[in-house]
């Protein structure tokens, strides 16, 4: 059976498109194996190693403004700090690591999680009111709405025209 990615590249071809169609396709493989083997042999950080981590970010807009979402999980909601300096968003956390007790017999064997500290930054498209922000943290998953700013109200002004 021949899978083909269902989301197209940007010139709308799809990324698994026989070379035919598309005459990068080889040049894609191939940069793909050379990335997959350099990574390859890597050795992970040590256990307890600070780590710079960078979570998954969405950003999504609309009318209302714009709204963050940030993949935070293991993060205590006391460990993140939100800040808008200069029109950027700044977020930062730490996911710190449990350290084993000897006490109570754990023992860690494995571990894969990263832990360390973060920092993602976001210019934002508009001016902001600092009151209007709201930020949520719920199951792992960090949300900030950034609303836009209120504009002036319009009001329609007539304008007495004289001819002479």
């Amino acid at each position: 059976m021949d899978f083909k990615s269902p989301l197209p590249n940007a010139r709308g071809v799809s990324a698994h498109a026989p070379a035919a169609r598309d005459p990068f396709a080889a040049m894609r493989r191939e940069m793909d194996r050379m990335f997959d083997d350099f990574a390859r042999g890597w050795p992970a950080p040590p256990a307890g190693a600070a780590a710079f981590l960078s979570p998954a970010a969405e950003v999504c807009e609309t009318d209302a403004g714009v709204e963050f979402l940030f993949d935070l999980p293991g993060i205590d909601p006391k460990d993140v700090a939100v800040e808008i300096e200069d029109g950027v968003l700044t977020v930062a956390a730490e996911r710190r690591l449990e350290k084993d007790d000897p006490a109570s017999g754990k023992r860690t064997h494995l571990s894969e999680c990263a832990y360390g500290k973060f920092v993602r930054r976001f210019e934002l498209p508009f001016d902001v009111d600092p009151a209007r922000i709201a930020g949520q943290f719920d199951n792992g998953v960090l949300r900030v709405f950034v609303p836009r700013p209120v504009e002036a109200e319009r009001r329609a002004i007539k304008v007495a025209v004289k001819s002479g």
